[in-house]
């Protein structure tokens, strides 16, 4: 009977302690009344570090402002807006230089997006996971875009890639099933592995004499990409167009 008893009482107060830490998140959650940025400061200016959006607050526009306290914002850090699921349109200030990893990622609603002309890089998964993401506006500034900037953007129908990029790197356009085409500029030396994989919707890729190398799986599932024109000198690997009913011309 006594042990019993003993087992009764753990098994309550086991139960208890989960509660309070069920009612602790709700709290936490309820009680972000106020929607609003966090910043540091960074390179002469500052950086949004996190932006808070009320559960009260049903905006779905956002400006994110150009200066703050006289200081620029010049940065955009990692994760910032994870996860803020009700924005559809963030306007970007031209003050911003840097947009950090993962900062608009699983932005659910988002969109269009414009970089603005300062931004030299963006990082990896910058927009992973946005899956309403239609439409994303690239300055020629951009040098460098990193792995999994766009993977998952599975609305993506328009995009320009900047002039002056290299390289198409891993993962970075992976699982985007409403883009149609893409022109790969001139310069690019490499597509990286998995970089166009799960394309479904992919029916034209331009693709420059200077691509030296098309990595695994590169356009891997693009199941309307029935054709296509590589360079001579193209390393490609075997499963590059693994599942996909893709004719290699070269050129």
């Amino acid at each position: 009977m006594y042990t019993l008893k003993k087992e009764r009482r753990i098994i309550l107060i086991l139960m208890a302690i989960a509660l309070l830490a069920f009612l602790a998140f709700v709290i936490s959650q309820l009680l972000c009344f106020e929607t609003g940025f966090e910043y540091e400061p960074y390179k002469g200016g500052v950086r949004l570090a996190n932006y808070y959006q009320s559960v009260f607050d049903e905006s779905t526009e956002l400006t994110i402002p150009d200066t703050v306290d006289g200081k620029p914002v010049v940065a955009i850090g990692a994760r910032a807006f994870l996860d803020c699921g009700k924005l559809r349109y963030i306007s970007i200030p031209e003050s911003v230089c840097e947009i950090d990893a993962y900062a608009f990622s699983e932005c659910s609603s988002l969109v269009s997006i414009e970089i603005p002309k300062a931004v030299t890089e963006i990082r990896g998964g910058a927009f992973l996971d946005c899956t309403s993401l239609e439409s994303v506006v690239l300055h020629d500034n951009i040098t460098v875009i990193h792995g999994e900037a766009f993977k998952n953007c599975s609305s993506l129908k328009n995009i320009t890639l900047p002039k002056n990029i290299t390289e198409i790197r891993g993962n970075t356009f992976e699982n985007c099933e409403s883009l149609r085409e893409i022109h790969i500029p001139d310069g690019v030396w490499r597509i990286g592995g998995h970089a166009f994989r799960g394309c479904s919707s992919l029916e034209y890729v331009y693709v420059p004499k200077s691509v030296k190398e098309i990595g695994s799986s590169a356009f891997r599932l693009c199941g309307n990409l029935n054709e296509i024109t590589l360079p001579f000198s193209a390393e490609v690997n075997e499963r590059a167009f693994k599942e996909s009913p893709t004719t290699i011309n070269y050129r």
